[in-house]
């Protein structure tokens, strides 16, 4: 009976999991989408500056980057 019970267990947080990453991975989907729109509108330069300032924050946490702009 225990072992029936930690199956099904098993199975129902394993499809749960599996929801949860497909709802993660479409929503990273639909917010790359909306940066890369927002990236595409920009006029060259602008997008110049912009990747030069974020290769400056790559390995940052979003904590950090946001202290330091907050402190500038």
């Amino acid at each position: 009976m225990c072992s029936l019970v930690s199956e099904a267990i098993a199975k129902h947080e394993k499809r749960y999991k599996d929801d949860m990453n497909n709802k993660v991975d479409k929503w990273k989907e639909a917010l790359h989408q909306i940066l890369l729109m927002s990236f595409d509108a920009l006029e060259k330069e602008e997008q110049n500056v912009f990747l030069d300032i974020t290769c400056c924050f790559k390995g940052y946490t979003l904590m950090k980057v946001t202290d330091i702009l907050q402190t500038h």
